[in-house]
C-alpha cells in the first residue's frame, strides 16, 4: 500500500528535478514507515491523503520557491506556466504573466527600432471611410496611415512597455507566491511532516 502511494507519488512529481522528486518521495517514505508503525499502513497513507494533491502541493511550494530566487520575466512565465494546471487561479496567472510581458516587451522592441526605421514603426491612424477612428501600433500598414508619435514612440514606449513589464511580473510573483503558500499549508495541515 505505502509502495504504491509512493509510486502514485513518483508520477505526480515529474514536473520537479528528478533529485527533488527523490527527495520528497524518501522524505514521504520514512514519514509513512514511523506512522505504519504505529497506526498501520492503511491509516498511514490515509493521513497523507490524496497522493495528486499532496504532490501538487509540493510542486507549487518548489516553485514559487524557485520564483523568489530568482526574478527574470522568463523565470516567472515558465513558473506560471508550470503552474497553470493546478486550477483556474493558477492558470489565470500564466494568461496575464505570458501576455502582460509580451506586451510590455513588444513596447519595448519598437522603441528600441524606431530609431532605425522611422518610416516603418509608429502608432499609425489609418484612414477610415466610414470616419470612424483606427490605430494600428507596429510596423507602417498598408492601408495609408499618419504616425501620430513620431519619435515620441521612443520615450513612451520605453516607459509604458517598462513600466507594464514591471506590474506584471510583480502581480505573477505575488499570485505565484500566494498559490505556493496555499499549497504549503497543505503540506502543513494535510501531511503533518
Amino acid at each position: 500500500m505505502i509502495e504504491d502511494y509512493l509510486r502514485n507519488m513518483r508520477k505526480y512529481l515529474q514536473q520537479l528535478p528528478p533529485k527533488e522528486a527523490q527527495e520528497i518521495v524518501a522524505e514521504l517514505r520514512s514519514h509513512l514507515a514511523e506512522r505504519a508503525a504505529a497506526q498501520g499502513e492503511a491509516a498511514a497513507v490515509a493521513a497523507l491523503g490524496d497522493p495528486r494533491t499532496l504532490a501538487h502541493a509540493y510542486v507549487a511550494e518548489r516553485i514559487a520557491a524557485r520564483v523568489e530566487d530568482d526574478r527574470r520575466p522568463w523565470t516567472v512565465v515558465t513558473a506560471a506556466w508550470r503552474l497553470a494546471g493546478l486550477g483556474i487561479y493558477a492558470a489565470w496567472t500564466f494568461v496575464v504573466a505570458a501576455a502582460g510581458c509580451g506586451f510590455g516587451l513588444f513596447l519595448l522592441l519598437l522603441a528600441a527600432l524606431k530609431p532605425f526605421m522611422p518610416d516603418r514603426i509608429g502608432l499609425w491612424r489609418l484612414a477610415d471611410p466610414t470616419g470612424d477612428l483606427s490605430l494600428s501600433l507596429g510596423r507602417a500598414p498598408i492601408v495609408p496611415g499618419e504616425d501620430i508619435l513620431g519619435l515620441w514612440l521612443i520615450p513612451a514606449g520605453i516607459l509604458l512597455g517598462a513600466g507594464i513589464l514591471i506590474l506584471t511580473l510583480r502581480y505573477a510573483r505575488a499570485r505565484i507566491r500566494r498559490l505556493g503558500r496555499a499549497r504549503a499549508g497543505l503540506l502543513k495541515d494535510g501531511a503533518e511532516l
